[in-house]
């Protein structure tokens, strides 16, 4: 079974249903894959727009049903259209995604308590500001890979690009995130390796 205990053959079983008009079918792959569109449209848009990517995610695989090979994994589609549906939102907001990091800097800045719940988050929000610094192909790479914990080859489908250029990217992307730790926030890698920001 892969990651995240699902199985391809109910994976293909539901698709067949939802295409052959079964709404329990569409909706338990809703269900299925929510969790992981919201978390890749939060790493582009933030918390505020993400939902309303996750639902223009959903409304194209419905209309984009017919053409769904069950034969093939569904997660690299839905990254796909998340990534693309992410770019959309952002570009249509008109808003600076740096401006978005700069504020969460600030509250990261404020956060503090020894709970490791607040540690963590903390964390992740000076990886997404370090991840400002990077390329877009980079830093698309690496919030997916690094931060949502994506496998190489499904980033590499639904961003279009070899998995090799993928690791290549995410190689360049953590170590441009280190240096910028390394200058703005030292106290997260003290102790680290070259590959573990």
């Amino acid at each position: 079974m892969p990651p995240g205990g699902r199985s391809p053959i109910h994976e293909r079983e539901l698709i067949r249903r939802a295409q052959a008009g079964d709404a329990a079918a569409f909706d338990a792959l809703v269900a299925q894959f929510g969790a992981l569109v919201l978390r890749v449209a939060r790493s582009i848009v933030g918390e505020t727009d993400a939902e309303d990517v996750a639902q223009e995610v959903f409304l194209r695989l419905y209309r984009a049903l017919a053409s769904v090979d069950p034969e093939r994994p569904l997660e690299p589609f839905l990254v796909r259209i998340a990534v693309n549906a992410a770019r959309t939102e952002r570009g249509r907001r008109g808003r600076r995604r740096e401006d978005v990091l700069e504020a969460a800097r600030d509250r990261a800045g404020e956060a503090g308590g020894p709970g490791a719940a607040v540690h963590a988050d903390d964390v992740r929000r000076a990886l997404l500001a370090a991840s400002a610094t990077l390329t877009e192909r980079e830093r698309l790479v690496f919030r997916l890979r690094d931060l949502e914990g994506l496998e190489a080859p499904v980033v590499a489908e639904a961003l279009g690009i070899a998995a090799v250029t993928v690791r290549r990217l995410s190689g360049n992307a953590r170590s441009k995130v280190i240096a910028w730790l390394r200058i703005h926030r030292p106290e997260l890698v003290d102790g680290t390796g070259p590959d573990r920001p």
